[in-house]
């Protein structure tokens, strides 16, 4: 090994020690097979209940070991759930969104149109729900607003006052006001676009061949840094989806016909890839905890590693180690490369 290489090698040591580049692991905590269906959206609360959304009319809430907390039925598919602030909101076909604490148990529904009844994101500024319509509603199931739309069949992303929405019968991902859903900006792709996911001043977007990552410093006019893959195509709802880690290092992909969780670091180098008999649709990542769910209704949830923290973000907003491995990772591989 060359003077140069053992030099380069030991700063990538270096990176890796101070955990700002590393394959990451993938360790197995627990699987369940009790969804009968389809389960197409996963979400994980602060204190680590699993809840999934699933086709066979019925949400689980399963507890940080696997057990099953609890779950509730309605009359037909139980197609999302969001969490925020200790409690869980789940989206139905029968036009009802129904709330949850953190154990499953239930704390209301209200009504809403079968026009945005497949989708579901809850932040601070109220529900956004999705389908042919993005819908905004507040807390007490009142509706603020309404937009015809292609189809929005994944979770929208939201960022301040802005929410990001992928458009799949459109190619498009959609950037909407907030406080009066005016659409202040699109991106057109090439193909399907399916999935966002938001993370300090990033956004991935997934479409049916490509991850994206913007820059939304400025958040009506995503700034794109990159998109790789070759993922196996999507048309369908629920396929394709994307999660940050929670420091921002990473982003997971459900390469729903490629049967692979795909693990790419913040510069779009994989990181891990695992392969399935069938494919893989939810997705959720909540401190050292990322959960997928396979096409037959099991789910899995996986120890990463990574502790829950707080993230320093520097002046242009992207996190601070993100932004050193941004930086030195890209140069330190272009230069290995060549010295080899």
């Amino acid at each position: 090994m060359s003077a140069l290489n053992r030099y380069l090698a030991g700063i990538l040591s270096l990176l890796i020690l101070g955990g700002m580049v590393q394959a990451l692991p993938l360790n197995i905590l627990w699987t369940s097979d009790t969804p009968t269906d389809l389960s197409e959206g996963i979400a994980i609360s602060d204190d680590g209940t699993v809840a999934v959304a699933s086709d066979d009319n019925c949400i689980y809430f399963f507890d940080t070991t696997g057990n099953l907390l609890t779950q509730s039925c309605a009359t037909t598919d139980m197609d999302d759930v969001s969490y925020y602030d200790g409690k869980f909101y789940a989206v139905n076909f029968d036009n009802e969104v129904y709330i949850f604490d953190t154990k499953g148990n239930p704390e209301g529904t209200f009504s809403i149109s079968d026009d945005h009844d497949e989708s579901i994101k809850a932040f601070d500024g109220g529900i956004v729900l999705g389908g042919s319509e993005l819908a905004l509603y507040d807390f007490n199931g009142n509706v603020k607003w309404t937009i015809l739309v292609g189809e929005i069949d994944n979770s929208p992303s939201v960022y301040g006052d802005y929410i990001y929405a992928a458009d799949i019968n459109y190619d498009r991902l959609l950037v909407v006001y907030a406080p009066s859903g005016s659409v202040v900006s699109t991106i057109n792709y090439t193909d399907s676009a399916h999935d966002t996911s938001i993370c300090g001043h990033y956004l991935a977007v997934t479409t049916s061949s490509k991850l994206y990552l913007y820059d939304i410093s400025s958040p009506a006019s995503p700034k794109l840094l990159w998109s790789v893959g070759t993922f196996g195509g999507g048309y369908n709802v629920g396929e394709l989806q994307v999660t940050f880690s929670p420091d921002c290092n990473y982003i997971a992909v459900a390469d729903t016909r490629n049967y692979t969780l795909v693990i790419y670091d913040i510069q779009g180098y994989v990181e891990n890839s695992l392969k399935f008999s069938q494919g893989v649709y939810g997705i959720d990542w909540k401190g050292s905890v990322l959960a997928i769910s396979l096409e037959n209704g099991t789910i899995i949830a996986y120890d990463t590693g990574i502790a829950a923290t707080t993230t320093t973000t520097t002046s242009s907003g992207i996190p601070a180690p993100a932004l050193l491995a941004f930086s030195l990772v890209p140069a330190l591989r272009r230069v290995w490369r060549k010295s080899r």
